[in-house]
């Protein structure tokens, strides 16, 4: 089976403040450690990378280019990144 996972859950992976950031890092492990599949969008990666890089007095999560390109990386060693027009066929 596998999973499309939501913009919303990447970012609150990487914001430890958050009150949703163990539980979307516990179901992501949890999913991982099952076997299953997770997904993300091209378009999760453009929304993260809005969010991450724009200032924190924005509620938002303040990362530099650096730091966000890091982060970037790291969802896409996690999860499997589909092209916009596979995207639309997962979610139909």
């Amino acid at each position: 089976m596998s999973t499309l996972v939501d913009t919303n859950v990447l970012l609150r992976q990487f914001e430890p403040a958050h009150d949703h950031h163990r539980t979307a890092v516990a179901a992501t492990s949890r999913l991982i450690e099952s076997g299953e599949t997770l997904h993300i969008a091209a378009q999760s990666i453009a929304e993260f990378w809005a969010v991450a890089t724009r200032p924190p007095a924005q509620n938002e999560l303040g990362l530099d280019v650096r730091a966000a390109a890091s982060a970037v990386e790291a969802i896409e060693r996690t999860f499997v990144l589909l092209l916009s027009n596979e995207a639309m066929v997962y979610q139909h």
